[in-house]
């Protein structure tokens, strides 16, 4: 509903901003990989009656990666001040500081010593291929901004917000590929690595502003919304090309060697420039019936403008714009039962596009076009008063045009446009009290992705995913505010399209516990992976990923 997305909705990220009550927090993590990190989160009064207040949220962390050599820390700050000019109309600045400093790596390994054993042997999952005396990632981000809101009277609010970033970034990792023969056949147990680097700076600034009306007309509840959003970026950096540059010599896929690469002055590099302007305008209603049936439509239309410069020598052009404009809109009906269960039907557009390159079909590199997708859903929820809980079952069928795709292009990964993509499939979600203490939730997925003329199957995708997880709070046996949880996940098996290899599907076990001592003190802790099981993710040509191994972190909260 707000802005160019990818389907199926976006994920709201809400800044923590000021509470009327008071709050104080500081909290400890440990875990695994030498993870540690420490923050504190304070939010109070300035004044005495409240009318200003303020919160400082920050934190620090340090974590080993999951591959040899692979470390970093990340640091961060977000102090915020509200306002309230008057009982009716509210001010809240914004600010931030980020700074992520870490061992970079491509994460990824060749199918052989993974999927497919060399000589009967497999490669350790903590084995790196990059070269950690070269790969870093430095990241500094400041932002600035505002939240304003205005309520006109009982129904009708304004609200508008602003948020300027600027972010400098360092990125350089190595990539490793199979060694090919001069008639590009594999080398199985032979990599050649690829240096990748992106060193500039982004500016970027958005700007939303929408009214909002909640009102009842006879037996109609509504929600209305009308508003427009602007935002504007500019991206200024040099990087290597394409997949990157080869450097330093073959290397063994069982015993990498380290040192020998050139340093930033010895790559080549290319000048970038690449600014995005968006304007968009919407508009949405809803309205419930009675308490009974609920209808909503709504719609937006974007005028959207990306300029490439590029001095990349496999670009179709140094200068490259791409000027769009789309409308697009949804639509949803439900009806509410009585007896709880209600069957409802969605329909809805989305209009993504980012400044992507993706390779033509003689591999030259071209602003890709906007991602256009529709999307049906149908599907009925159930909350039947014999029930302490609730099951949803849904059908979904998603539609993607010029969606970009993974390829291989001599070996190293690479990106294409697809003409039409397609996702469909079954969606089933049960939560319920089986008693006082006792809990549980159930989830399985049935997916089916394609795309092209020959419905060829998306990689990745397995067809099946499934969860299953039990709490059990031992307030009843005694021991207050002690919860304890533990499930399974299920994937199933996926292909590697281009070489019709299986990549077997994998259960997982995890645990979960939660323990608020008293009104002060509260620990958390998580066990992903119990069994420390390896697993192969994913793949696609010849690109594999390993599935995370065993992840423990534990949070002890003080509040006061």
């Amino acid at each position: 509903l707000y802005g160019n997305s990818q389907p199926g909705g976006v994920i709201n990220m809400v800044t923590k901003k000021p509470t009327k009550t008071p709050l104080h927090q500081v909290s400890v993590s440990g875990g695994s990989n030498d993870y540690v990190q420490g923050g504190i989160d304070i939010s109070d009064k300035i004044n005495e009656d409240g009318s200003h207040r303020y919160r400082v949220v920050a934190m620090g962390s340090r974590s080993d990666g999951v591959l040899d050599g692979v470390d970093g820390w990340r640091a961060y700050i977000a102090p915020s001040y509200t306002i309230d000019i008057s009982p009716d109309t509210s001010l809240t600045l914004t600010a931030s500081y980020l700074k992520d400093r870490r061992v970079n790596n491509s994460a990824f390994f060749s199918t052989y010593g993974t999927l497919i054993p060399v000589n009967g042997k497999y490669v350790s999952r903590h084995t790196n291929y990059g070269d950690p005396e070269h790969d870093k990632q430095d990241t500094s981000q400041f932002t600035l901004g505002w939240d304003f809101s205005h309520k006109f009277n009982d129904a009708w609010t304004y609200k508008n917000s602003f948020t300027f970033m600027h972010q400098d970034f360092y990125m350089r990792n190595t990539a490793a590929y199979n060694a090919t023969n001069p008639d590009y056949s594999v080398i199985p147990d032979k990599l050649q690595r690829y240096s990748i680097l992106n060193d500039g700076k982004t500016i970027s600034f958005s700007f939303d502003n929408n009214l909002t009306g909640q009102f009842e007309t006879g037996d109609f509840a509504n929600i209305v919304q009308l508003g427009f959003d602007y935002n504007q970026s500019k991206n200024d950096f040099v990087s290597t090309a394409g997949n990157g540059e080869a450097v330093g010599g073959l290397i063994d896929i069982f015993n990498p060697t380290y040192g020998g690469l050139p340093d930033d002055s010895g790559l080549t590099l290319f000048n970038n420039n690449i600014s995005q302007k968006q304007l968009g305008v919407y508009a949405q209603a809803q309205t419930t019936w009675n308490e009974t049936i609920v209808a909503k439509i709504g719609g937006r239309y974007d005028r959207m403008k990306i300029e490439n410069d590029t001095e990349y020598t496999n670009a179709v052009s140094p200068h490259q714009s791409l000027d769009k404009g789309n409308f697009s809109w949804n639509a949803g009906l439900m009806y509410l039962s009585p007896i709880g269960v209600s069957p409802y039907v969605n329909y809805s557009e989305s209009f993504y596009a980012a400044a992507s390159l993706a390779n033509t079909s003689d591999w030259k590199l071209i602003l890709s076009d906007p991602i256009e997708s529709k999307q049906w859903e149908a599907g009925v929820k159930f909350t039947p008063e014999w029930l302490d809980g609730y099951i949803n079952l849904a059908y979904f069928d998603l539609k993607q045009k010029n969606a970009l795709s993974q390829t291989m292009v001599g070996g190293t990964l690479a990106t294409a446009i697809t003409p039409e993509k397609e996702t469909r499939g079954v969606e089933i979600e049960a939560h319920a009290a089986l008693t006082k203490s006792l809990s549980t939730d159930l989830t399985y997925t049935y997916m089916s992705a394609t795309y092209g003329d020959q419905n060829t199957r998306a990689d990745y995708m397995p067809h099946n995913i499934a969860t299953a997880w039990v709490n059990y709070d031992f307030t009843s046996l005694g021991v207050t505010g002690l919860t304890l949880g533990t499930g399974v996940r299920y994937r199933g098996t996926s292909i590697n399209t281009a070489t019709k290899d299986k990549v077997d599907d994998v259960l997982l076990w995890d645990a979960a516990a939660s323990w608020k001592i008293d009104n002060h003190w509260k620990l958390n802790g998580t066990i992903s992976n119990i069994t420390d099981k390896v697993f192969i993710s994913g793949a696609y040509g010849n690109i594999a990923y390993y599935g995370e191994g065993r992840l423990m972190k534990a949070t002890v909260t003080y509040s006061w």
